[in-house]
């Protein structure tokens, strides 16, 4: 007698349950002989059914699809797109989870897998966001998609598609998708100038960059933008001119050490000590050369001040704006005083070389090359009119200390020390302050640029 074989329908997943096998009260039944029937040659074969295991597609916190199965069933892992799920913008899907409660198995769409105990399957779908590196000449910055740490989103048509971190960098002036949760590592370097740094928002930690990488998990739309300042400066190998009117290469200087200088307020030359030193190694950067109509040379760093005899006033000379400044008229430094000659050209060509930026006491000033020249910022600024002796004008000195007084150190002592107030002639910002020609902010941050010079 062959045993009608009820199987069919177990690898059906809408069936909950599926054929176990004949059985004659506990015993199951393969084969049927002579020896299993009773007196009256009866035999009671019952079907025995059992339940399927229940495999749950869960979908934003609900069950969206029950799939019974027999364990060892072959099952391919579904599309979305096959379930009726669609994204919102700004969702990616990553891969499907496969659980039975305790550990997880991780797939993709398409993938055969062999089902034993699992009971839930779950699209993992994530939130990505825009992280974009803005650019600065001075400071860049290198992000590191750390490998198996997140993942990178493209788009394509309006359908999102995540690839994990391989490793790779960004770099300044890039924008991309990543996965909220995703952690990356990113630090700054350096290119040229001062100051340089990088901050960095949407991430945790909200700290700012520093020189060796950090670690940065996504939480929102991410910006780092890199930080930097030009640095006004003169090469190695200018010549200033020190306290007895000799030259000396600027690479020999130190602080304190007392050079020639021009004062505006008695016409003179004077003598005085460099109160700040800033010296920056081998820095790829931009250098301007110029050439005067007497033979004069000077090569600066990105920029650097220098007085305008017609209008007798300093003006900023940098890379942006030096071929307007060609045929100005500029002091030059004789044993008499201050005479002018023409710059005739400027060259403008790319280097890696040491920079050098030094402020003296009360003048700010220096003479490099034999051309006076001074640090931009604050310290390029008139804060009276000059005259044809290239004084201050006295009567409107008087008439400003008479209008809006003049600060005394108690009112800056929290901010700086009796002699750098001295040195910085700190009694006159009232009168710049109120005429509008620097603000407090600008004045902090010259004094930022004292504060970080080498010092000895």
């Amino acid at each position: 007698y062959t045993l009608t074989n009820m199987s069919g329908k177990e690898n059906v997943p809408t069936v909950t349950t599926y054929f176990d096998g004949w059985y004659n009260g506990s015993v199951k039944v393969t084969n049927v002989d002579k020896t299993m029937f009773d007196e009256n040659n009866e035999l009671i074969l019952t079907a025995h059914y059992l339940d399927k295991h229940e495999l749950n597609l869960v979908f934003m916190g609900g069950i969206m699809q029950t799939l019974y199965y027999k364990s060892g069933y072959r099952y391919v892992i579904p599309s979305l797109a096959s379930k009726g799920i669609t994204l919102d913008p700004g969702l990616v899907f990553i891969r499907w989870e496969l659980s039975d409660g305790i550990t997880s198995t991780y797939h993709q769409e398409g993938e055969e897998i062999t089902l034993t105990d699992q009971t839930t399957l779950t699209p993992d779908i994530r939130q990505y966001v825009t992280v974009t590196i803005k650019t600065s000449t001075y400071t860049n910055v290198t992000l590191t998609l750390t490998s198996n740490s997140g993942y990178l989103v493209t788009t394509s048509n309006g359908v999102a598609v995540a690839s994990q971190f391989d490793g790779s960098t960004k770099n300044n002036g890039e924008e991309f998708l990543v996965t909220v949760g995703s952690v990356f590592a990113a630090k700054f370097t350096a290119s040229s100038g001062k100051n340089n740094a990088a901050s960095i928002t949407g991430t945790n930690p909200t700290t700012a960059l520093s020189e060796t990488n950090k670690n940065y998990e996504v939480l929102s739309a991410v910006v780092i933008t890199p930080t930097g300042e030009d640095s006004g400066c003169v090469a190695p190998g200018t010549l200033i001119t020190i306290y007895d009117g000799s030259q000396k290469e600027v690479e020999l200087l130190s602080i304190g050490d007392m050079i020639m200088t021009w004062n505006f307020f008695t016409g003179q030359y004077e003598v005085k000590p460099i109160i700040a030193l800033e010296i920056m190694h081998t820095i790829e950067t931009n250098l301007l050369t110029l050439e005067l109509e007497n033979g004069r040379t000077i090569s600066i760093i990105s920029y650097q001040s220098f007085f305008d005899v017609d209008e007798r006033q300093y003006f900023l000379l940098n890379t942006s704006n030096y071929l307007t400044h060609i045929g100005k008229n500029i002091a030059v430094m004789t044993e008499d005083g201050i005479t002018y000659s023409k710059i005739i050209n400027i060259i403008e060509t790319k280097v890696v070389t040491d920079t050098y930026e030094l402020i003296t006491a009360n003048n700010f000033n220096y003479i490099a090359n034999g051309i006076l020249t001074v640090e931009p910022y604050i310290f390029n600024t008139n804060f009276f009119t000059i005259n044809d002796d290239y004084m201050y004008d006295s009567e409107e000195v008087e008439n400003d200390i008479n209008t809006y007084g003049l600060f005394t150190y108690d009112e800056w002592s929290e901010y700086m020390t009796e002699f750098e107030f001295e040195v910085f002639n700190g009694k006159y910002f009232k009168i710049a302050i109120a005429k509008g020609l620097v603000t407090l902010e600008q004045i902090f941050g010259a004094f930022e640029i004292y504060n970080s010079s080498y010092t000895n």
